[in-house]
């Protein structure tokens, strides 16, 4: 159903588009017609690359290995428990914030204005869950908590839309 929706759209498109270089109408004035100011574009195949792009970011986790390393390196010197946990909490969220950021270039390559705006608002949630980290603890718990906000709510309606399942 969405398929010939959009085939009719680009359709209708293409045909505002032919009739706009063609016309011998005399009439001067540079006023779009009805027709042409109503055709939406169509977003659908640049959609469904955008959002497989956008599934292949989230699902491409830091792995244990580059997390290890990254508090490894973080603890050296440290002494107490306090200095580490610290440590611990820093390097994690370093990594988890360098794994998110790419996620900016992704929305740029939308050209869907409501598919960018949903993955930039869901970056910046993901970023800011990431921010207010205060424990080790809270890392699956504030995360996890991403898919309830609107922007991850919204990029993943969309996404579906264009069949892409970032839940699968």
């Amino acid at each position: 159903m969405r398929r010939a929706f959009a085939v009719a759209a680009l359709g209708a498109a293409l045909l505002t588009a032919a009739a706009c270089g063609t016309s011998n109408d005399t009439n001067t004035s540079s006023s779009p017609t009805a027709a042409a100011t109503s055709a939406k574009p169509d977003y659908t195949a640049n959609s469904k690359a955008t959002c497989t792009e956008l599934k292949t970011k989230l699902e491409t986790e830091p792995d244990s290995a580059v997390i290890q390393k990254a508090v490894a390196d973080a603890i050296k010197g440290k002494k107490t428990q306090a200095e580490i946990t610290a440590a611990t909490l820093t390097a994690v969220k370093k990594v988890l914030a360098d794994w998110v950021a790419p996620i900016k270039d992704t929305a740029a390559k939308a050209e869907d204005p409501e598919l960018k705006a949903a993955i930039l608002a869901t970056e910046s949630d993901i970023q800011t869950a990431i921010s207010t980290l205060t424990s080790l603890e809270d890392v699956e718990k504030g995360l996890g908590a991403i898919d309830q906000l609107e922007g991850s709510k919204k990029v993943t309606t969309i996404c579906k839309a264009a069949g892409v399942d970032l839940d699968a």
